[in-house]
């Protein structure tokens, strides 16, 4: 009788030791290099994802117009993606490269520089609002939102490693 439940045991820890990682969800946050939007689990990771939080513009909360104020939180947030993601990526990417402080800055503003066309190609993989609506204000919950923004990079971190020690 030990015996079976010693080897259940053994088989019971076996198997949830091996169980498959979680996929990446919006619950998980999509964060990093990961595959096409339609499939972050698939390789190869040749997507970078960001997420990023905004707020609406004060006009749009003021007029109370809950299409002006997804509209403007949204926007907010494209502005921030294409001004942080790129350099993101890149610092993320080359983190593991081992060169002189100094070197590794220039390095970085190089292949920023580099690839700086890159942020016109950043999209939005989805956004969400995040306010919560007040009693007085139903509509309100555009107030602020959450988007996941991606870019695509051929070859991915490789590619940026590459190109960066062409550098």
């Amino acid at each position: 009788m030990n015996k079976i439940i010693l080897l259940l045991l053994i088989i019971l820890t076996i198997y949830s030791c091996s169980s498959k990682p979680e996929p990446i969800t919006a619950k998980n946050q999509l964060d990093g290099w990961a595959g096409n939007p339609d499939n972050p689990n698939s390789k190869p990771h040749d997507f970078f994802y960001g997420t990023y939080l905004a707020r609406a513009s004060q006009n749009s909360i003021d007029k109370k117009n809950m299409r002006l104020m997804q509209n403007s939180c949204i926007e907010a947030n494209t502005f921030q993606a294409k001004s942080k993601l790129l350099p993101r990526l890149i610092g993320e990417s080359l983190a593991g490269m081992t060169t002189a402080a100094g070197d590794n800055e220039i390095t970085l503003t190089a292949v920023v520089k580099e690839y700086k066309d890159k942020n016109n190609e950043i999209k939005v993989k989805s956004c969400y609002p995040i306010a919560k609506p007040s009693r007085e204000e139903s509509d309100s919950e555009w107030k602020e939102c959450e988007c996941i923004f991606y870019l695509y990079i051929k070859g991915g971190k490789d590619a940026i490693i590459a190109r960066a020690k062409e550098i």
